[in-house]
């Protein structure tokens, strides 16, 4: 169990673009199921056909909040739009991890006082050197979710 929980949040699942995760997810439940489906709003339901057994619901969102980008600079640095309720201020210095699998850092302008920074203010460092790389790195419209690790701990799993 545990490393599933592992390996399902270490996948990219912003909202809008949780397909990766609804299909490991269904991959992972269907040797218990007897039938799994999709509904047309993206629940995963499975059934175990028992008939007059035990009916128990598991719900949880399968989404997360993410960015997206959505211009690169003449830096390198890649711009974008939050997907979900992001604090500009809580994004600073925050590791991403795009569909494609690269990574890179939130960064932000300088500023003399940081209680103005908006979301306009911020970039994300992909290691590109130009526009035209970072282009080719991080394509328009490419979500990505924010880096983190599950931890394990004595009577406690902490993970997003």
């Amino acid at each position: 169990m545990i490393e599933l929980l592992r390996d399902i949040t270490e996948l990219t699942g912003v909202s809008g673009h949780e397909a990766q995760v609804r299909s490991h997810l269904k991959k992972a439940v269907a040797p218990m199921a007897v039938s799994v489906r999709t509904d047309p709003l993206g629940n995963l339901l499975a059934s175990t056909g028992s008939p007059g057994s035990l009916k128990v619901l598991l719900a949880a969102h399968v989404d997360e909040v993410g960015i997206m980008a959505r211009k690169a600079d003449d830096k390198g640095f890649v711009r974008f739009t939050t997907l979900g309720s992001l604090r500009p201020q809580t994004l600073f210095g925050q590791r991403v991890r795009f569909t494609s699998g690269r990574t890179g850092v939130i960064g932000a302008e300088r500023l003399e006082d940081m209680s103005e920074l908006t979301l306009s203010h911020l970039f994300i460092d992909v290691g590109a050197s130009s526009k035209s790389e970072a282009l080719k790195t991080v394509p328009l419209g490419e979500t990505a979710s924010f880096t983190s690790s599950l931890e394990v701990r004595e009577n406690q799993i902490i993970g997003k």
